[in-house]
């Protein structure tokens, strides 16, 4: 039924007279292939599941990770016409390069599907933040890649404007970096405009289970939303008496950023933006941006405004802080 399915698939993509404007079924899978690339791009931050987890008392075994993962496509003809450069940070803040990756998305068998490649040695240092600049990554082929096992690409199914995709531990064995024995994976991700929902367990070679989602609980990262922020500081320690920090980029899931003033002794002001997502109940959406002192153990100040809100801002004795959303890089 495959095969069947794959020379029905290859015989649509046969050149149709200028007439005929009848989408084929290759046209549609190359089209939603441009849909989830485009859809990837960007950034997604798990910031608000992982500050709402410990309210709810929810058992520490389900807690997610606090993770920030940016995609972004990038021109690699050698692997074909839609790819994607991912990194992926972890920590509190995210801040350590856990992984690296190409996602080359294809079709095959009359299907979409996601293969991943990973960087060999020291290539992986090397291109660290291509995002920002693409040319770091722009001499690589699928020789001096490493794939993942066929197996271990993702397959997906659109469904209206979100795209579902599996991965199956009957056929994903591999090593992964750092752990030391192969292993089976099952993921599923449910990606939308604004948030991607990973579902991830884990079984051994013998597919005995290491990691299961016993609890139910799948990692939600929500996309990001960049911010191009300033902070003004009045400084009768300086001539000028006043300090401008500007064209500072964040995000709104969690992103910080820190301003040293020459005050005497310095004064070192943080700004953090999140936009909070109840997981329950009537609350509304709100954009929480917080600033602070370093060290100190509760905000300076904190303003709320609507979730979609084009800017948002605080004033204080002294200080001003101003964040206005860059929505055309969406």
């Amino acid at each position: 039924m495959i095969r069947f399915l794959f020379l029905a698939c290859v015989a649509a993509v046969a050149p149709f007279s200028a007439q005929a404007q009848i989408a084929t079924p290759a046209d549609i899978l190359n089209r939603q292939a441009e849909d989830l690339a485009n859809m990837w791009d960007g950034a997604f931050n798990t910031a608000n599941q992982f500050n709402f987890q410990e309210r709810f008392n929810l058992p520490e075994e389900g807690w997610v990770a606090h993770h920030h993962k940016i995609f972004k496509r990038v021109d690699l003809p050698a692997f074909g016409p839609t790819v994607t450069y991912v990194e992926q940070y972890a920590g509190d803040p995210p801040d350590t390069l856990v992984r690296q990756r190409l996602y080359v998305h294809s079709i095959e068998a009359c299907a979409l599907k996601t293969d991943i490649y990973a960087f060999r040695g020291d290539d992986a240092e090397s291109v660290v933040d291509a995002h920002e600049d693409p040319s770091k990554i722009a001499g690589f082929t699928p020789s001096n890649m490493d794939k993942l096992p066929d197996g271990c690409a993702v397959r997906w199914k659109a469904r209206g404007d979100v795209f579902i995709g599996t991965q199956s531990p009957d056929d994903c064995l591999y090593t992964p970096e750092g752990f030391g024995m192969k292993v089976r994976l099952r993921d599923t991700i449910t990606l939308t405009a604004d948030a991607m929902v990973t579902e991830t367990e884990i079984l051994a070679e013998d597919s005995s289970v290491l990691m299961a989602n016993e609890l139910g609980v799948a990692e939600v990262a929500r996309k990001a939303r960049p911010f191009t922020c300033m902070v003004i500081a009045q400084n009768p320690d300086m001539e000028e008496r006043i300090e401008r920090f500007d064209g500072i980029k964040i995000h709104d899931q969690g992103g910080i950023f820190e301003v040293s003033t020459q005050h005497n002794p310095p004064k070192d002001l943080h700004v953090r933006l999140l936009k909070i997502i109840p997981p329950a109940g009537p609350s509304r959406h709100t954009l929480i941006m917080q600033l602070s002192e370093k060290n100190d153990l509760f905000p300076t100040a904190m303003a709320f405004v609507a979730a979609d809100a084009p800017r948002v801002a605080v004033n204080i004795v002294g200080i001003e802080a101003n964040c206005t959303a860059d929505d055309s890089l969406r």
